[in-house]
């Protein structure tokens, strides 16, 4: 019985003899030789040479160098900075040469990508990185590189060590067309065919796609066109050869099973450049009494105006309406929203409410949005209120950008914030003085070009906090919220908070009266952000120095309405001719206040039990860990009936400990953010000097059901070497297996040793609502002075210098 021989390079041996019996033997051993050998898919060096030349070509692009201040020299390069043991690939310069890709395009793509890596490992920059524009970026640059790879991995093919290579070397360059001519006779044997087909039948042609588009490339390295393959190819199909449709005529050339990953992304930039991104950079200004200090100042600069990353990063906004929108006044009437002013009286659900203050804001070459086509148009943030907030069951908010407003306005997720597109829950509109349904069906995107003021209302608040008021076209008009935090969410640190603003505004106030107004914000949140790296743990480290001050009682709610009314109201001054007007500087203060503190206090206070005492990072022999809260958007696919856990695994390399925290939930009805405040303790955590080569430590967080399993959603962020401050205050965004971003883990992390966890767990027996009630007050009057102390040292470098003193 006649038997197909298996196809295995030494019978394949057998099967190609009877072509070359005209053909020199020597050369028909050698192709023999070359048509054999392939890399070994599993562990593929030319794949890795060629990634590491990618990898080189893309750090090596890096551009811009560190600005400094003006009596300081100029500083390192990024390059530096980000990649401090960069050394050119080998194979780097075959990148630009097989890609026709020149200098300036590697250079954006390593800006998008370095962007990209900032947004997933950064906590305090991240709000402001435009991640959906990064990605596309960063996609649209993969898909320019894609189909030129090929060309660089057939050059290494060639030049890296490896079967392939050795084969091609022992055949003469002028017998290469030859070679050609008898390799294409290997591939039509009728013998080799046929036991490929019988291979392919019985499922043991495992390395089927990889084995044919190594022959198509081989075929390449002996000189044959892209042309004469495919129609090689188109033939041996018509002679029945299985041949798989990525590795078909006109469609090898652009497949990459070497590449592994596919795409090049900050993954492949995270390793050298994570102690650069998150380093506390300090600097010491002339007549200064200390330095200041801060976190991911590099990533800062790498964004700033002027550097090579500033198209990536927006500056906070605010949510607003632009000029036309009509509101629905009191008396039934409407007004253009730009018409309305403090002390006139508009509708609500719940009857009429006096508008308190009316922000506006001054928008810069940035997108805003419509649905439905209706006549008004709005900032990607504004929340709108949902027909769920009739009932508080379900996400009560939408937005267009809700992890933006998440980050901008705290306490709002804890209504629930679902995105605004056609699907989502219907909208509360309002017709017949009534709520009624209001169906998302289109969403539309207008850009701004140039500068564009943008209007919002303050409105007094309700019983609960709630700020609304009803806006539209004239005709449709929907029940919105305004811009501010839920003060009854968190009443303590609402007052803290107040305290904070007027305890600095006048200090800041003057300090920034030299900075041009086209500046004014962003020096703003640079000092804020600077003088942030300290400022919480000092002035706890203060309060715990001093003897504690008697037990006070909370507020009661009607108390902080009135401190709410209040900070509303003061940002409202008069023109010479008595007309109200919102005083922009101030009410951007309080919304930067709120957007870098406000959680933070709200967090300390829940926690104020907490030892601050310093401990040196390289006397430290554990890590406490602060899970503070979980903030996720309302359109996930959450279990809405299930308990959950949330599991913390700190680890470094393949070492990792565990910790669960208790079970919590179902996330039903409105709440889709879940308050944890509780500290988990690591033993396993031990300090490292950066720069030593020492594997980063990391904090994986993931969601497991009661019965164990996990959901497919992970936050996974790199922890900073060391710990200047004692403290870090940190966010992991949370993401789908797709790489959607669903929501934050906001935490926090402490250099302890095992004395002062005790002293805590002491501390946390006797914490009660009367301690958190002083604590409160101490905090907000301890952080308002000490940030109008080291708020003038943190923006000199960013003030004129002829500006005079504050």
């Amino acid at each position: 019985m006649h038997t197909t021989p298996k196809a295995s390079p030494r019978n394949a041996t057998r099967l190609m003899a009877t072509t070359s019996t005209a053909t020199n033997s020597t050369l028909a051993d050698q192709v023999t030789a070359l048509f054999a050998a392939q890399p070994v898919s599993g562990d593929n060096p030319v794949g890795k040479a060629a990634r590491s030349a990618l990898v080189g070509r893309l750090q090596g692009a890096t551009p811009g160098r560190h600005s400094e201040p003006y009596w300081m020299p100029s500083g390192q390069t990024f390059l530096q900075l980000f990649f401090p043991n960069y050394h050119a690939d080998p194979n780097q310069g075959a990148v630009t040469t097989a890609t026709g890709l020149n200098d300036s395009w590697w250079s954006s793509f390593a800006v998008v990508t370095l962007c990209q890596a900032m947004y997933n490992i950064t906590s305090n920059l991240r709000p402001q990185l435009k991640q959906p524009d990064i990605n596309n970026q960063v996609s649209a640059s993969n898909a320019t590189l894609q189909p030129k790879l090929n060309a660089l991995y057939s050059q290494l093919l060639r030049t890296t060590p490896n079967a392939v290579a050795t084969a091609l070397a022992a055949i003469p360059q002028g017998q290469w067309s030859q070679a050609a001519s008898l390799y294409s006779s290997y591939l039509s044997n009728p013998a080799w065919i046929s036991a490929k087909v019988a291979q392919a039948a019985s499922h043991q042609w495992t390395d089927q796609t990889w084995e044919l588009f190594h022959h198509w490339l081989k075929l390449q390295l002996l000189g044959m066109s892209n042309a004469s393959i495919d129609a090689l190819i188109n033939q041996l199909i018509a002679a029945q050869l299985p041949v798989p449709a990525s590795v078909s005529a006109g469609r090898w050339e652009a497949y990459l099973p070497w590449m592994s990953p596919l795409s090049l992304d900050w993954n492949d930039l995270k390793g050298p450049a994570t102690p650069g991104i998150l380093a506390q950079v300090c600097m010491t200004t002339p007549g200064a009494m200390w330095p200041s200090c801060m976190n991911e100042e590099n990533s800062f600069e790498f964004t700033a105006d002027g550097q090579p990353g500033n198209r990536w990063r927006a500056p906070p906004g605010g949510s607003c309406f632009l000029a036309g929108a009509k509101v629905l006044m009191a008396d039934g009437g409407m007004k253009n929203i730009e018409q309305v002013h403090p002390g006139d009286q508009v509708r609500t659900r719940s009857g009429s409410a006096q508008v308190l203050a009316t922000p506006t804001l001054v928008l810069q070459n940035e997108e805003v949005y419509g649905f439905n086509n209706l006549g008004f148009r709005f900032t990607g943030t504004h929340p709108f209120l949902t027909l769920n907030a009739a009932s508080g069951q379900g996400a009560q908010l939408a937005c267009v950008q809700p992890v933006d407003l998440m980050n901008t306005v705290p306490t709002l997720s804890a209504l629930g914030i679902a995105t605004l597109e056609p699907g989502c829950p219907p909208l509360m509109g309002w017709s017949g003085d009534a709520p009624t349904p209001l169906p998302v069906t289109s969403l539309q995107a207008q850009p701004c070009t140039g500068a564009t003021t943008i209007h919002d209302l303050v409105v007094d608040f309700d019983h609960q906090g709630l700020s609304e008021y009803i806006v539209g076209d004239g005709t449709t008009m929907c029940v919105v919220s305004s811009e501010v935090p839920l003060f009854g969410v968190a009443p303590l640190a609402a007052s803290a908070l107040s305290s904070v603003m007027s305890g600095s505004w006048s200090t800041v106030q003057r300090t920034l009266q030299a900075v041009p107004a086209d500046q004014w914000e962003e020096v703003l949140y640079q000092g804020l952000f600077t003088v942030s790296t300290y400022l919480l743990p000092d002035a706890i480290r203060a309060i715990q120095g001093n003897a504690p001050p008697p037990p006070m009682a909370a507020a009661p709610p009607a108390a902080m309405r009135e401190m709410a009314r209040g900070m509303a109201s003061a940002m409202t001054a008069k023109t010479a001719a008595g007309t109200p007007t919102y005083d922009n500087a101030q009410g951007a203060y309080f919304a930067a206040l709120t957007s870098i503190f406000g959680d933070e206090i709200n967090d300390a206070i829940n926690l104020g039990w907490r030892s601050f005492t310093p401990i040196g990072d390289l006397d430290a022999t554990m890590l406490a860990v602060s899970v503070l809260s979980l903030e996720l958007l309302a359109d996930d696919a959450i279990p809405a009936s299930e308990s959950l856990t949330l599991e913390v695994q700190l680890g470094r390399g393949a070492a990792a400990v565990t910790r669960t925290l208790p079970p919590f939930g179902p996330l039903s009805s409105a709440s889709y953010a879940q308050q944890f405040d509780q500290v988990l303790y690591f033993d396993n955590w031990r300090p490292s000097e950066p720069g030593t080569g020492v594997d980063t430590w990391t904090l994986t967080f993931k969601l497991r059901r009661q019965d164990g399993s996990a959901l497919p959603l992970r936050g996974v962020t790199p922890l900073s070497a060391l710990f200047e401050a004692g403290y870090r205050l940190c966010s992991a965004a949370v993401f789908t297996p797709e790489g959607a971003i669903v929501g934050q883990v906001q935490f926090d992390v402490r250099p302890l040793v095992p004395q002062l966890m005790v002293t805590e767990g002491q501390a946390r027996s006797a914490w009660g609502a009367s301690q958190a009630s002083s604590f409160s007050q101490q905090l907000g009057t301890t952080m308002g002075a000490l940030l109008a102390q080291r708020f003038p040292a943190a923006v000199q470098p960013y003030v004129p210098p002829n500006a005079p003193p504050p």
